[in-house]
């Protein structure tokens, strides 16, 4: 590994991963993008801060880049996946640099990123629909428990939001301790797999990006319909309900009417100055994308499940580092 070309490398990928959401979710076949993208971002940039001796300065560098890159090629991203991406460059950078790459700083750094990712999901939620979503699943819960004649004073909701934060901040410790042992690990990989590069033969990486557009709003109506059915039955007045839906679909103008339009608008100010290094990355992505394909057709050679996930991004970052071709 070579450090600047490296460093390259690597935040083109990680502007990949952040541009083509769809085809790499279709891949790991998991609702949970944050949980995948966010993990991903978090090796990206821990191998970053490594092949920089952790300067804080390149880490900056390269987060603000994919920031750019994301915007050019898919403008329709919401404003919390730009600052996602700025949170986890920003706290990667920051401990990092005070406390340098190893196992401690991996595991703080991970587990800290991939709570704010949860945090961000959950403030997102009662943003769009208010506390009558939180509301509604307690309701919906309760009722089931009456069905069985039993009854609870519990929050459903409240102990859903503690296992979604303890399940994203035990993620972030795992994805730590695989990243502090990474780099050793890259040249191990290489040897093991670049005589089989030239010999696999590579599918089609399903290009969904529409598709899951289409399922974002389709999410948007389920929410919106469970908050309204809820409520119906529980006897609540058709009007609360008629404000629930004035209310998301509110926000949802405001968001992208106004709000996403701004950031575009700041985005784009700022990326007339970079835009020769935007283009070479967005130039990048269908290379990027062959490299992805034929990672995913080595992992699926003798890894199944899980296995086989965590295989796909060890070759993908391999092939990325150490693939001339």
């Amino acid at each position: 590994m070579h450090g600047t070309n490296s460093i390259y490398k690597l935040t083109a990928l990680w502007a990949f991963a952040e541009c083509s959401l769809g085809g790499l979710m279709h891949l790991f076949k998991v609702p949970f993008t944050g949980f995948f993208i966010g993990g991903f971002a978090i090796i990206i940039i821990g191998l970053i801060s490594f092949l920089s001796n952790q300067s804080f300065k390149i880490i900056i560098q390269s987060t603000l880049l994919v920031i750019l890159v994301k915007a050019a090629v898919s403008p329709q991203s919401p404003p919390a996946a730009y600052f996602a991406v700025f949170f986890q460059g920003l706290f990667g950078a920051i401990v990092f640099k005070g406390f340098g790459f190893n196992k401690i700083s991996a595991i703080v750094f991970g587990s800290i990123a991939m709570i704010e990712s949860s945090i961000q999901m959950i403030i997102s939620k009662t943003i769009f629909y208010g506390m009558s979503f939180w509301n509604a699943i307690d309701v919906f819960f309760i009722n089931v428990i009456k069905e069985f004649g039993l009854k609870s004073g519990v929050s459903f909701s409240f102990w859903l939001i503690v296992f979604y934060l303890l399940l994203y901040a035990i993620w972030g410790v795992v994805l730590g301790y695989w990243l502090s042992n990474l780099p050793s690990l890259l040249a191990e990989k290489w040897s093991e797999i670049k005589y089989k590069v030239i010999s696999v033969n590579l599918f089609e990486l399903p290009k969904n990006k529409h598709k899951y557009k289409k399922i974002k709003w389709l999410g948007f109506g389920f929410t919106l319909s469970f908050i309204i059915i809820v409520m119906l039955l529980n006897g609540e007045h058709k009007w609360d309900a008629l404000f629930v839906i004035l209310r998301t679909v509110s926000v949802i103008a405001l968001l992208y009417f106004i709000i996403m339009p701004f950031i575009q608008f700041v985005i784009k100010k700022y990326s007339v100055k970079k835009q020769e290094q935007i283009n070479e990355i967005v130039n990048e992505l269908p290379k990027i994308r062959q490299t992805a394909e034929l990672a995913y057709a080595l992992a699926s050679e003798n890894k199944n499940g899980i296995s086989k996930y965590k295989e796909f991004v060890w070759i993908l970052i391999t092939l990325t580092l150490y693939d001339e071709a």
